[in-house]
């Protein structure tokens, strides 16, 4: 995702981006993004594990955008 938001908006390919850490989206905010999907899809949203992945995944979010 950084990688293709990088070309989109700076318009030219940097493949260190690739590797850097920090910012958005970061793996940590993506991966978090996914399981809370999954759960989502699995367990529904009205479980209790959905508002427990939500949360961390909103937490991790706040930090990953550096505020």
């Amino acid at each position: 995702m950084k990688m293709l938001s990088n070309i989109f908006v700076k318009r030219k390919w940097d493949f260190r981006i690739l590797f850097a850490s920090g910012g958005m989206p970061s793996s940590h905010s993506t991966f978090c993004t996914a399981l809370t999907t999954l759960v989502a899809i699995c367990h529904g949203i009205t479980d209790s594990l959905f508002l427990v992945c939500l949360g961390f995944s909103l937490i991790v979010m706040y930090d990953a955008i550096g505020v």
